[in-house]
């Protein structure tokens, strides 16, 4: 689907709940809707109940995502299970698709040659705001699970399980996690917000702690040996959950807010094309229907 898609920039965005369809390529099942969140102050796609799951794409053809980093703002529940599968390829085999499942009701890791299952303890991860930045490291997961795999190529279908909001999906070309780097304006969540979301990093460490476990701090670094770690530990940044969390976006100097005024800046031809595409498409529609109808 994004085979031919500009994958080179800093970011693409994946799905957002605006439009007057926005899950038409999506295979939709049970108790799925779209509701105004105030917390957010926007829209969200809500999956509620045990049977609502969301797959994206709907035909069999793939996503083809190759950017390193997927990030999915969404808004759990502590007391409600949450699932996520996502098919992924590697560079030894372009056609088979291993399955990496994120999952609330696992209760430690599960490795096999084509499958992975890693747990997420919500309980533990959420705090007095639900919404948060769910950063997957597809490369480094890659690289723990399926280490004989020859590496990430590309991310090729995504599907959600209930219980969860879902406001954004898109795909990043560098570690958000780091000082220099900063979300485009258009796809972090608004600077209105009472509280403003943390941002979750799932990577591949060796030594990750489960979902919801504290992490050790990283052994020291001898001579002629690699860290244990991928990322190190400071103070600004507590190791939590499965990943780090950072600073909210809101507490970034300055030079932060000016890169994400230029990014802003650099985007705002990408955004009005989009735009212009789905009115375009919405017309078509339109006039479709107007035509059965008269039919």
């Amino acid at each position: 689907m994004y085979r031919t898609a500009y994958q080179s920039g800093p970011s693409l965005d994946v799905f957002g709940p605006t439009g007057t369809k926005p899950c038409r390529l999506w295979n939709v099942s049970g108790n799925v809707s779209r509701s105004y969140d105030k917390q957010a102050n926007g829209l969200a796609v809500n999956l509620s109940g045990h049977s609502a799951k969301m797959s994206f794409p709907k035909t069999k053809a793939g996503l083809h995502l190759t950017q390193r980093y997927a990030v999915f703002q969404l808004k759990l529940s502590p007391d409600k299970q949450f699932s996520m599968e996502l098919a992924i390829t590697t560079k030894d085999n372009t056609s088979t698709r291993r399955r990496l499942t994120i999952s609330s009701s696992f209760k430690s890791r599960k490795f096999a040659p084509l499958t992975a299952q890693i747990p997420l303890n919500v309980q533990s991860v959420m705090e007095a705001v639900g919404w948060v930045s769910l950063c997957i490291d597809l490369k480094g997961v890659v690289d723990m699970a399926w280490a004989g795999g020859g590496g990430f190529r590309s991310l090729e279908s995504i599907s959600l399980g209930a219980d969860c909001k879902l406001r954004k999906i898109f795909t990043l070309r560098d570690d958000p996690s780091e000082a220099d780097v900063s979300l485009p304006a258009q796809l972090d969540f608004p600077a209105s917000m009472d509280k403003v979301p943390k941002l979750l990093m799932l990577s591949g460490g060796e030594d990750d702690g489960e979902a919801g476990d504290e992490l050790p701090p990283p052994p020291s670094r001898s001579p002629g040996k690699k860290a244990k770690y991928l990322k190190p530990s400071t103070p600004d940044r507590p190791p939590v959950a499965f990943g780090y969390r950072v600073k909210a976006s809101a507490e970034k100097a300055a030079p932060q807010k000016r890169a994400a005024k230029m990014d802003r800046a650099a985007n705002f031809k990408e955004v009005k094309r989009q735009r212009d595409a789905e009115r375009r498409e919405q017309e078509e529609e339109e006039e479709e229907e107007g035509w059965g109808r008269e039919r």
